[in-house]
């Protein structure tokens, strides 16, 4: 305060560094890619001794900060051009530390993959690899569903998304579950009641072209025998949208699921080809098999991928996320027709079972029984669920 007179260069900084934001350009970045971001903050000095040193920590699992390699581009206000290095998905805290005036700043950056890749799909068939891969792997224990993207990184909530099939027009609520995997999280339901449907490969999972005969939806039709010696095919329809369609495995493999095939063993598998899924689908694997399979989707969410009596995993795989049904089976015997309704469930693999006319499944029954590695006869009627391939 005063006056002053001649020449006379004054630089005045008021209350300097009071003001405690930042921010960060991008403030999101591409997972397991390493990046440079701007991190800004609202301090102004041209004090060129003024510096600030910037760590990054992963909010969810706090540790030792990592010291960012980072370059001063401004004093007015302070900025830093800072290397990011390859990060898995999360949320991260980025902060800034100004020793001079004993002042920090901190910021959000999380690294996610952009919401298109997951959740702005429309089809089933749009689905791949990287898409499923782009949406965040929940705990076992998530139960809430993240429907936009709007949770990425974070664990505690279960991708979904709802997709319709081009073939039919049918929609799907699909999620990304505990195993890593793209799950349909309902019946598949694809097949008329009065006419064949053809799939091609343009649509689904075959390599030529397979009819879907005509879906029965009611009676007791001999299905044929356990081992469907002549490949014949079957589909009961409860023409309605929880319970979907029983197919028996000929059906269910489009064609490619016969009885003279056998797995050597429940780790050696042998699979059908083709499936009736979607393009970019598939039926899951049977037995003990690690890859997209009803063993390690139990597995991953708190099971042990054993066949054994365990009401708990059975009521965990009715309810939230899972959502399976016990939708009843067609036994494929005279005057039998769908039997266990609501008490039973059955779900194809594309995995052969160890001897000929059997092919591995996961069977659910309200008893408690909870066998993820499963055998049954071929030619009868069980439900699909489809996993993104």
């Amino acid at each position: 305060p005063g006056e002053y007179s001649n020449k006379v260069l004054f630089t005045a900084v008021a209350d300097a560094g009071t003001t405690e934001t930042m921010t960060l350009t991008p403030s999101t970045i591409e997972p397991n890619t390493a990046t440079t971001i701007e991190v800004a903050t609202t301090m102004y000095s041209t004090a060129e001794t003024l510096d600030a040193t910037i760590t990054m920590t992963n909010t969810a699992t706090p540790s030792t900060p990592t010291t960012l390699s980072c370059t001063k581009t401004s004093s007015t206000p302070l900025t830093y051009s800072c290397t990011i290095p390859a990060s898995s998905a999360g949320t991260y805290t980025i902060t800034a530390a100004v020793p001079s005036y004993g002042k920090s700043y901190s910021a959000e950056l999380k690294a996610a993959y952009p919401a298109p890749r997951f959740f702005t799909i429309n089809t089933m068939q749009e689905m791949t690899s990287e898409i499923c891969a782009s949406a965040t792997t929940p705990l076992a224990t998530a139960t809430t569903a993240d429907t936009d993207g709007s949770h990425d990184g974070d664990t505690s909530y279960v991708p979904q998304h709802t997709l319709y099939d081009i073939r039919d027009n049918n929609t799907y609520i699909v999620r990304k579950l505990a195993d890593g995997n793209c799950w349909m999280t309902q019946n598949l339901r694809i097949g008329s009641t009065t006419t064949t449907t053809t799939i091609t490969s343009s649509n689904s999972d075959v390599s030529s072209n397979f009819e879907i005969p005509v879906a029965q939806n009611s009676g007791k039709d001999d299905w044929g025998a356990w081992n469907n010696p002549n490949n014949v095919k079957h589909v009961f329809s409860f023409d309605d949208l929880e319970r979907g369609n029983l197919y028996n495995w000929y059906v269910a493999t489009a064609g490619t699921g016969i009885s003279s095939m056998t797995s050597a063993s429940a780790t050696n598998l042998t699979n059908a080809s083709s499936s009736i899924c979607p393009k970019g689908w598939r039926l899951p694997d049977g037995g003990q098999s690690t890859s997209k399979s009803f063993y390690t989707l139990d597995k991953a969410s708190g099971g042990n991928g054993s066949n054994r009596t365990d009401l708990n995993r059975v009521n965990a795989f009715l309810s939230e996320p899972y959502n399976y049904l016990l939708t009843g089976v067609y036994y494929a015997c005279v005057d039998c027709g769908v039997k266990e309704q609501n008490t039973g469930g059955r779900f194809w693999s594309r995995s052969a079972g160890p001897s000929g006319g059997l092919a591995y499944d996961f069977n659910m029954q309200s008893s408690g029984s909870f066998y993820p590695q499963n055998a049954d006869g071929i030619a009868s009627g069980f439900s699909v669920r489809c996993v993104a391939q």
